[in-house]
């Protein structure tokens, strides 16, 4: 196989659990990992150097910088905060011809911003997914088989504190996915009239309900609690013939069936953590060049109506007006 370079742009939190994953990556690459902050670059190096030498990593560069000597990448992931991430892009896509790009979630923070990042990576051809991890998890895929040909799709996901403004695009992407349907409207009217502070300094959060439909009747019921620990939220989708009840963070979930009476199944629900995955979907993009991660083009789509939401609940509380949303 040809040597393959990969770059991560961002190696903060999520940035250098991809690039621990990648350094278990089994075919030959060599990578970049690019963050002006040395201290992230310090704790993505010692991340990295926890997992067992992997003989196909030719070599790892850990920079403040981008690489002057490299003219190309084959997978490119943007792991930046959003408030920076269309410059980041711009900056990537002007010094490198790049192939492949994942990009990290929330996009971006305006509309204005969505529609040009879209256009930029349409323009050079780029094969672009966002990391909407679900799509490419085992057990989600076995419950979207679980719940075909059903109808009156109801999903709920809380009540406890999962940092609404930051995780609604994983669950909206999610129920867009499995209930094969595209969103119809995002409501906010059962936003607490409250701004918070993000656990990421420069960012909000809200707190309370946020209600949303899809085009084929399925309806969202997102529900965040900052008095509840994470640990405790929960799914539960409900159809005419089918429930499921799933706590991730517990790894446990129950299915239930119309036809034997609704008793419960009890069954183990395994999400791996990033620094587990991302090897196995970049060794897929650059072996097929393509995964199950959800495509820019569908992930604008579904970012468009829950950014408008959130903005227009912000600029009605708030004595300062937005013309974009500081999430991440």
């Amino acid at each position: 196989m040809i040597m393959k370079n990969i770059m991560v742009v961002g190696c903060g939190g999520v940035g250098s659990r991809h690039l621990q994953s990648l350094a278990k990556i089994d075919l030959p690459v060599n990578l970049y990992a690019v963050d002006p902050d040395e201290n992230s670059l310090k704790n993505s190096k010692k991340l990295f150097d926890e997992i067992p030498q992997n003989h196909n990593i030719k070599q790892v560069n850990f920079l403040k910088e981008f690489p002057k000597d490299v003219l190309k990448f084959d997978l490119c992931i943007i792991a930046t905060s959003s408030n920076v991430r269309l410059k980041v892009l711009k900056n990537v896509i002007t010094n490198f011809t790049i192939k492949n790009l994942i990009l990290e979630k929330v996009l971006f923070q305006s509309i204005e911003e969505l529609d040009e990042a879209d256009k930029i990576i349409d323009q050079k051809k780029i094969n672009c997914w966002v990391n909407c991890y679900r799509r490419e998890e085992k057990c989600w895929i076995n419950i979207k088989k679980f719940f075909e040909n059903n109808s009156n799709s109801k999903l709920y996901y809380g009540n406890a504190d999962w940092s609404m403004c930051c995780n609604t695009i994983h669950i909206v992407d999610l129920a867009v996915w499995l209930f094969d349907s595209k969103v119809e409207q995002i409501e906010n009217k059962d936003i607490e009239n409250k701004i918070y502070t993000s656990k990421r300094d420069g960012f909000i959060e809200f707190n309370g309900i946020l209600n949303g439909f899809l085009k084929n009747g399925t309806k969202l019921k997102l529900e965040s609690n900052n008095k509840i620990p994470f640990e405790n939220v929960e799914f539960e989708i409900v159809t005419d013939t089918r429930k499921l009840r799933v706590n991730e963070a517990k790894g446990e979930g129950f299915l239930s069936r119309k036809e034997t009476n609704w008793i419960p199944e009890k069954f183990s629900f395994h999400i791996p953590y990033q620094s587990e995955k991302t090897h196995k979907i970049a060794k897929k993009i650059l072996e097929t060049e393509k995964c199950n991660l959800t495509t820019l083009k569908e992930s604008v789509e579904i970012h468009k109506p829950i950014l408008l939401s959130f903005l227009n609940h912000l600029n009605k509380i708030s004595d300062k007006k937005y013309s974009y949303c500081p999430i991440t």
